[in-house]
């Protein structure tokens, strides 16, 4: 496959994986309704949470597709997506939108959130990576997962 055969493919790649994630149900859901999450300590001892997310189920398949988004192991990953367009030979308009979403998206997760832990902000980017990698996809991170939890949980009671 030629080079721009190989372009051609991770540009269709990346808007089938983009107009998945927009297809579901939990992408819907946040749309229609929002998201809110309360963290509550059961009985058990352990922490669980109240939310009205679609379902577990429909976040978990979403955040499997979006991690394609986040790992530079994928040609697709945003990171990529960047050094793609920016060779591309295409119009500066359009490299232009692409790097204004981008730059938003990246706004938005680097954005502080509620609570704080001392003096520090945690970011939708830390909870982001810190659900998906402790949680959704992989158990690599999943003493910061936890941690997390638990902040959450003593700054909201």
């Amino acid at each position: 496959m030629g080079n721009f055969d190989r372009e051609i493919t991770i540009l269709k790649t990346y808007n089938d994986r983009v107009q998945t994630i927009l297809g579901y149900s939990f992408v819907q859901h946040v749309r229609k309704k929002g998201v809110h999450l309360k963290l509550k300590l059961g009985t058990d001892g352990k922490i669980g949470d109240e939310n009205n997310f679609a379902t577990k189920e429909a976040l978990d398949a979403t955040i499997l597709k979006l991690r394609f988004f986040m790992q530079d192991g994928e040609d697709i990953s945003n990171r990529n997506m960047t050094n793609l367009y920016s060779t591309l030979a295409i119009s500066q308009n359009i490299k232009d939108e692409f790097n204004e979403i981008r730059n938003k998206l990246n706004s938005k997760l680097d954005k502080n959130c509620e609570p704080k832990l001392g003096s520090e902000y945690f970011t939708n980017r830390m909870i982001l990576n810190a659900y998906i990698y402790g949680e959704a996809s992989h158990e690599t991170q999943k003493a910061v997962y936890e941690k997390y939890l638990t902040i959450f949980w003593v700054a909201y009671t």
